[in-house]
């Protein structure tokens, strides 16, 4: 019997974090599914995602009893984004939920799947913090309203198809190999800025609190979420916060990259119209499944240097 992984955005900060902690579980290769998917062209994603369903199909039907699990980290839509990505977002996840309504009814009734929402975007307008899975969601920006329409078309699916599916609302991730490309990610945009000596542009208060949490802690809560996901009732939608559950704040982040770096951050503070969508307190809590709390286990500190050691490396491997 097969239990296979299939991991959608593999190539992102969780998604190969997730195949990081999958293989240090001893998955096999044969078990876990990476598949390139065209994320821009929802057409051709949807070609992609019936391949691979009516594959599991056939290797389910020559090996029945297999199982499956689906970890949606998939995303490249941030809080810059336009409207016009997130609707592309959009029409892949349709397409994604249509072919997996196509598994054989024996494969998809023990289908589990993790789907990476966000934290931050769901909260957004909600009070009082800090905020846990039964907090009203408000979104204040297009990409809140996105992640909650993703997680209403996975609800959907859970309820037509049985499917046991887990909506993680996940905090501020950090780590190794987080693209900076992205507009994202303050922690590795300050390490760098240290590492180059210039300035880095901040459009919060330095007094904002936000919850980060180590990329390498939260795939192994993605991995514990879809186990427990597994022993719930079919249909069974399960919100979580995937949260290290420590209050932290922009001024607390520059003095942990002075200490990791030996740098003093080169901060410049400014507008933006973004700034109605980064509230003053978005500190985070749990009260489902508290076991997986404890997994969150690596301090800021030590990230913060374990992600200061890739970034040095990549600056090196850049200009020898």
């Amino acid at each position: 019997m097969t239990d296979t992984l299939w991991v959608l955005g593999a190539g992102g900060l969780l998604g190969s974090a997730v195949v990081r902690a999958s293989a240090s579980r001893g998955t096999d290769r044969e078990s876990l599914l990476v598949v390139p998917v065209p994320w821009d062209d929802p057409g051709a994603a949807a070609v992609v995602f019936s391949e691979t369903v009516a594959r599991l199909n056939r290797q389910y039907l020559s090996s029945p009893g297999d199982t499956l699990r689906v970890a949606w980290c998939a995303g490249a839509g941030v809080v810059a984004s336009q409207q016009d990505q997130f609707a592309r977002e959009a029409s892949v996840v349709e397409a994604l939920v249509a072919a997996l309504g196509d598994l054989v009814p024996g494969l998809l009734a023990g289908l589990s799947v993790f789907v990476a929402s966000s934290a931050g975007g769901v909260y957004a307008g909600s009070s009082p913090a800090p905020h846990d899975e039964f907090s009203a969601t408000s979104a204040l920006v297009p990409y809140g309203f996105a992640k909650l329409r993703l997680e209403q078309q996975f609800r959907e699916f859970a309820g037509a198809s049985g499917a046991r599916v887990v909506l993680g609302r996940i905090a501020n991730l950090y780590g190794p190999g987080q693209n900076l490309g992205k507009g994202q990610g303050l922690i590795s945009t300050l390490l760098w800025g240290a590492l180059q000596g210039s300035p880095v542009k901040v459009y919060v208060d330095l007094d904002t609190v936000r919850d980060y949490l180590f990329v390498d802690d939260a795939a192994a809560m993605v991995m514990g979420s879809l186990d427990l996901a597994a022993l719930t009732d079919p249909g069974t939608v399960t919100i979580k916060v995937i949260a290290s559950g420590n209050r932290v704040t922009v001024f607390n982040l520059l003095h942990v990259v002075r200490r990791i770096s030996s740098q003093r951050p080169l901060v410049v503070q400014g507008s933006s119209p973004l700034r109605t969508g980064q509230v003053r307190d978005l500190s985070l809590t749990s009260r489902v499944w508290p076991e997986l709390d404890e997994l969150a286990s690596t301090s800021l500190l030590v990230g913060v240097h374990r992600t200061y050691l890739d970034l040095q490396r990549a600056r090196l491997e850049a200009h020898p």
